[in-house]
Order: structure tokens, then C-alpha cells, then sequence
């Protein structure tokens, strides 16, 4: 991580930095808490965890690619409110 933030020239960036901005994303995009913590592999309480025992594989698969085709499109450009700057952005500045 420490390589990766060098080359990008970021101060700074941790593996729980990058789960944190995963999980807020998969609530962002419209899927909520309950896939976030699924997909994360967050332990649910109540009965719940006992009585479903649904793998819920599809529904993580779409979950993962609408996450990984949000985070290229913003690597891409992104959006005029997008705060992230394509790889490469800042030599060519």
C-alpha cells in the first residue's frame, strides 16, 4: 500500500480505508446494509443467519459489478461531482 500510495502520490491509504470506501459504496449505490454486510462478510445477528441459508452468490455477483463498473467509470473520468482524479491526471497537469 505504501508503493501504491507513492507512485499515486497520495499521503496516504489503508487496506480497512479501501473495505470502508467498498462498503459505502455497495450502500450507495442502492443496495443497503444488509448486502453490504454479506458481501463484506459481516456477521448478522438474530434468527436470521440461522433460518436463511440462501448463498446469495447471484445476488453478490451483481452487487460486485455494478461496484467494480462504478469505480471504473469513475477511473475513467467520473462525473463533473466525481472527486477522483484519473491515474495519470496529475503528470499530464
Amino acid at each position: 500500500m505504501r508503493t501504491i500510495c507513492c507512485k499515486l502520490q497520495i499521503e496516504r491509504a489503508t487496506p480497512h480505508d479501501l473495505r470502508r470506501t467498498h462498503g459505502t459504496t455497495i450502500a450507495a449505490l442502492g443496495f443497503g446494509r444488509d448486502a453490504m454486510n454479506r458481501v463484506q462478510n459481516h456477521k448478522e445477528g438474530g434468527i436470521g443467519s440461522i433460518y436463511d441459508r440462501h448463498s446469495y452468490a447471484e445476488e453478490n455477483k451483481r452487487i460486485m459489478e455494478a461496484v467494480a463498473e462504478h469505480l471504473v467509470s469513475l477511473a475513467e473520468g467520473g462525473t463533473a461531482e466525481s472527486n477522483v482524479v484519473p491515474i495519470g491526471a496529475r503528470n499530464s497537469a
